[in-house]
Formats: C-alpha cells, structure tokens, sequence
C-alpha cells in the first residue's frame, strides 16, 4: 500500500513538472517572438550574439563563414557544420529557406532557428577574424626595407661627415696632434652656446615627442587592435588624453624647477662671484666627461685626480669663444699653459710606461674602452629592436612602415649624435656603420617571425605581429620617458653653468630660461602632432578599406548607406 502511495506520488511531481515546463518554454518562446518577429531585429539579435562572441569586436567577420551552396544542396557533413558559421542573418534565414525581404517569424519558425543560432556561442567557427591582408611580397618585406635602412643611415653619415665639427663635445683627435711625448696634457674643446641649444631645445624635445606620438597613436591601437573596433576617431582622442597625462606631470615639473630656481647656480656670498666663475670655468666640462668617462688624455686619470685636489685651474685672459683653441690643463698645479716642469713630465711619463707595461699593450684608456663597449650594447639592443619593428610594420601596412621609418630616422640621429659629442669623430663614424648592421640584424630577425607567422601550420612557436609591437612600444616609452624627458630637465642646469661662464646677467639668463622652457615644450607638442596628423590620415583610409570589405558582405549596416554617397 505505501509503495502504491509513493508511486501516485512520483507520477504527480512529475506531471507537474512537465506541465511547468511546457509553459515556461511556451511564455520562453512567446516573448521572444514579441521581441524577434522580422529580419530587422533578428538581424540585430544575431549581431549581438556574434559582437558578444568575439569582444565586441563591431567590424569584424567570422572565421569559417558557412558555404550555403553546400548547406542548400546538402553537400555537408557533421563536421563542417561543428567548424562553420552562419556571417549575418541573411545568410542564416537563406540557409533554412526564408526571404528577408518578407519575412514574419512565428513560435514555430523561432523553435527551428534558435539551435543554429544559439550554436554560434559555441561554435569555433564563429570566433573573430580580423580583416583580410594581401599576402606580403618580397618586395614590400624585404627590398624596401633594405633600401629604407641604408636610406636612413646614409643620410645620417652625411650629415654627421659635413657638420661632425659641431657634434665634438669633447675631440681628442685634433687635440692630440700638438702633443708631444714631453707634455701630457689633456685638452677639451666645447661646443658653441648655440649647437647646445638647438641639440638640447630642439632636437630632443623633438625626439622625445615624435617617440611618445608614435608609441600612442601608432603601437598601442595595433597591440590591441582597437582600430578594427570601431569607425570613428575615439581612440586617437583616447590616445591624446594618455599623452597629456605624461604631459601634465612634466610640465608642472617644468614650471616648478622655473620658479624655485632649481636650475640656477647662486652664489654664496656677492664676494664670492668672481671666486666661483673661477672655479666654474673648467670644472663643469671636466666633471661633464668625467661622468661621462670620455676624458681623452695622453696621461691617465690619476694625474687628472691630482689637478683638481689641488684646486687649481687655468685662467684664459679673454673669454672662449669656439673657435678659440682647445683648453690646455696641466699636469701637474705648478705649471703653466706655456712652461711645464721637465723634471715633472718626466716622472710623470715614467710612471705611465710602468702602467702601460702592466697593463699590457692596451693603447685605450680603460673609461673610453668602457664606453665604446657601451654604446656597441646600447646600439645593438635599440637597432635590433627598432630592425625588428620596421620589418613587422612594411609587412602589416605601408604607411606604418614609413612613420616607423620616420621614428628610427629622428631617434637615431639623436643617438649617433650624442655619440659623436661624446667620442671623436672615427669612432663615432664607426659606430655608426657598426649600426647599420645591428639594424639589419633586427629586420632579418623581425622578416623570420614574418615567415613564421604566413605558415602556421609549422610546429614552430611564432610571434605575432602585436607582440612585436609590443616590444617596439616598451622600448620607446622607456626611452621617452626614462632617457629623454630627465635630459630635458636637467638640461637647463649645464647650460646655466656655461651662461655663468660667460659672464652673463641675471636677465639675460633668466631670458634664456624662459627660451628653454618655450621651445622644449614647443618641439615636443610639434613631435606628438606631426605623429597624430600621421595617425589620423591612416585612420581615414584604414576606414574606407573597412567599409568596403564590410559592406561587400552585410549591405544593411547603417555606415554602407553612407559610404555609397561618396
């Protein structure tokens, strides 16, 4: 009797739920009739469905796009339908053999689409697919690459062959063919008051800007594809708003150094003025390649060590002017620029054939050894990375190619730059031509990953191109941010000590500082805009290659009414 019980039980729990699920799936389906009843909103529902899927990607199509020839005449198995996706509605009402001119989808009609396009949650082939590229030529990966990098250094060994004069912060070269056996001595030559502003003011600032525009316009929107995203300019405001950010911080850092006067050098005491320009004379140069460790000398560093615990320097009678020759710094504080001790030079050139001895035959000094090794490392981690990101840039679009190209040109020229007023002009020039082939190197490297990336299919692990532009945009951001921003900064500090040098006025240098903080701000806002108007006009005709591969496929998409106007 209890088991009678129990199973009368069972059957009316189970009618129930039946019954409760019968209607459920009845009001299910009843609204959404009320809310999918014609092509318009089905269409809408089943983009939504997709843009959901694939991130909101608004533009792009799927991956394996259903074939309806086959699904029509019934030429398909279990496993093309498991791997396809129905493109748009229209594709997916043709294949169950409706017309979206004159449709009205009824609770029946819904209960026979809802599976297809449900699936496409699902489905593999229904993932995003980014617009379709032509494959790359040899010519556009490899010929115009080549030409554009031998292109871009030999115009920088021209302009460094005609105005190399003007980059010798510190020459030893000339300076050293006066020098006799007898008289070590170590000689700098400064550059003009008007090279230092035009390299520090412009060039830098420019630099700096053009690396900051190309790393936010260009790199971070292709890292995360947010061009194929959308049809507007939102993400170049996007960007503009990231760079003023940066901006915000270093100009405020800009006002506050002008108006405490971080920058300045005060004198103690008012009769302490003439004792301090003394002493800032030759001390600043000194300590600049000091730091530097490109202090060239026939002697070595201990006799430069001995000169300045002294405290004693050399006095010019008339003020240095560039063309002047080079500074003469004795070896030792009891000698003068035209008479040095004998007995001295001799001790002295005694003690540097024991070092040479004991060091070898090494003719370099150990700091320019240093530095040369230095600059080959620097030089060849920038050049492979920048090589790298030229190739991957021609091999994804021309026109990034080219603000690539544009970047590597402006950044280089700063580098070599600096380079050459550090060293001499021979090892300048030869590490120059020494990055040339660093710069190959990264593009051979960057045309591999290409290759690599056109042939999935091989058990190889291969970078895409968005990783490369990952790694291009972390190197000029640290550049930009970390190099070249501090040297804007503390540039006005060196170029303080140089006006006080040459006797300027407190208004004269006040007006000069108020020029450095002009034209560093005017050169880096002139960078960003040109690699914005860059970035907008790749904008403008990336869209047009976008509403014609779009509109080709789904007509019904509001922007195709507005492209065929044009």
């Amino acid at each position: 009797m209890i088991i009678c019980w129990y199973r009368l039980l069972y059957l009316i729990s189970s009618t129930l739920i039946y019954v409760s699920s019968v209607s459920l799936d009845s009001i299910y389906l009843d609204s959404i009739q009320r809310n999918i009843s014609d092509y318009t909103s089905l269409n809408n529902f089943y983009r939504s469905i997709l843009q959901d899927l694939r991130q909101h990607r608004l533009i792009d199509t799927v991956a394996s796009p259903i074939n309806l020839s086959k699904i029509r005449s019934h030429q398909y198995d279990e496993e093309y339908i498991k791997t396809s996706c129905y493109e748009t509605a229209s594709d997916l009402l043709a294949a169950h053999g409706y017309d979206k001119s004159d449709v009205n989808l009824s609770i029946s009609d819904l209960q026979s689409l809802l599976p297809a396009i449900l699936y496409t949650i699902e489905n593999p082939g229904c993932s995003r697919k980014s617009l379709p590229t032509s494959p790359y030529s040899l010519f556009s990966v490899w010929i115009l690459g080549l030409i554009i990098i031998f292109l871009i250094k030999l115009i920088h060994l021209l302009i460094f062959v005609i105005i190399g004069d003007r980059c010798l912060l510190i020459n030893s070269i000339h300076n050293s063919k006066n020098d006799s056996h007898e008289n070590p001595i170590i000689r700098i030559r400064s550059s003009s008051l008007k090279y230092r502003l035009w390299v520090g003011l412009c060039l830098n600032s420019f630099t700096c800007g053009i690396m900051l525009g190309t790393a936010i316009y260009h790199l971070i929107p292709h890292i995360y594809a947010v061009p194929n995203e959308n049809f507007d300019y939102i993400y170049l405001l996007r960007a503009t708003i990231i760079f003023f950010g940066v901006y915000l911080f270093f100009i405020v850092e800009k006002l506050l150094r002008f108006r405490f006067k971080i920058d300045e050098t005060q004198p103690e005491e008012a009769h302490h003025d003439e004792e301090e320009l003394h002493n800032l004379s030759d001390t600043s140069i000194v300590q600049m390649a000091k730091m530097h460790g490109t202090l060239h000398t026939n002697g070595y560093v201990s006799h430069l060590n001995y000169f300045t615990n002294q405290h004693e320097y050399i006095q010019d009678d008339q003020p240095y002017k560039h063309s002047n020759p080079p500074a003469r710094i004795p070896l030792h504080n009891d000698s003068d620029d035209e008479d040095v001790d004998s007995s001295v030079n001799q001790i002295s050139i005694d003690k540097e054939k024991d070092l040479h001895h004991h060091h070898g035959s090494n003719t370099l000094p150990h700091r320019t050894r240093n530095l040369i090794f230095y600059h080959l490392i620097n030089d060849f981690s920038n050049d492979l990375i920048y090589g790298c990101g030229l190739c991957t840039a021609f091999a994804h679009d021309y026109f990034i190619g080219s603000v690539i190209s544009f970047m590597i040109f402006i950044e280089g020229f700063r580098r070599h730059s600096q380079t050459l007023s550090i060293m001499s002009r021979q090892r300048g020039v030869f590490l120059l031509l020494i990055s040339i082939v660093f710069l190959l190197c990264g593009y051979l490297t960057g045309g591999f990953l290409i290759e690599l990336n056109r042939r999935p299919n091989i058990n190889l692990f291969f970078i895409e191109k968005e990783y490369i532009y990952s790694i291009v945009y972390g190197a000029l951001f640290y550049t930009a941010l970390v190099t070249l921003i501090p040297e804007l900064n503390i540039f006005g500090h060196h170029l303080q000590m140089n006006l006080k040098k040459a006797n300027q006025t407190t208004k004269q240098r006040r007006l000069i500082k108020v020029l450095i903080l002009i034209c560093q701000n005017l050169f880096l806002i002139i960078g960003v805009i040109i690699a914005l108007v860059l970035a907008s006009i790749w904008r403008y005709y990336h869209r047009i290659h976008i509403y014609e591969y779009v509109c080709n496929r789904d007509s019904s998409r509001i922007f195709c009414h507005r492209h065929s106007k044009f």
